[in-house]
């Protein structure tokens, strides 16, 4: 969470460099991929995330740049995937919906 809000602070790369690592990456045989360098960027370019799981943990950080807004989830469980992303969706639009 703390590298997601350097990031959107600017204090690890600067605007061009984030745009650059937040676009999609072309391969040069067949069109675009939804991947920056090391995040998914969701179908609108509004959000990036980017999931991981090990024997008895997953984890994932979404990121809606636009709003400034980061979800950080830890859990104990193994292969929590889809549920996930739905979770941090919810969770940044009560974040956002609470002003």
């Amino acid at each position: 969470m703390r590298l997601a809000n350097a990031l959107l602070g600017w204090h690890v790369l600067n605007t061009h460099s984030f745009e650059m690592m937040t676009s999609p990456q072309k391969p040069s045989a067949d069109g675009g991929v939804e991947h920056g360098l090391g995040l998914e960027i969701g179908a609108d370019g509004a959000e990036l995330y980017h999931g991981g799981t090990s024997v008895g943990a997953s984890s994932y950080l979404y990121i809606q740049p636009e709003q400034r807004v980061v979800v950080a989830l830890l859990t104990n469980l193994t292969l929590w995937t889809k549920p996930r992303h739905e979770m941090a969706q919810r969770l940044a639009e009560i974040v956002i919906n609470s002003d």
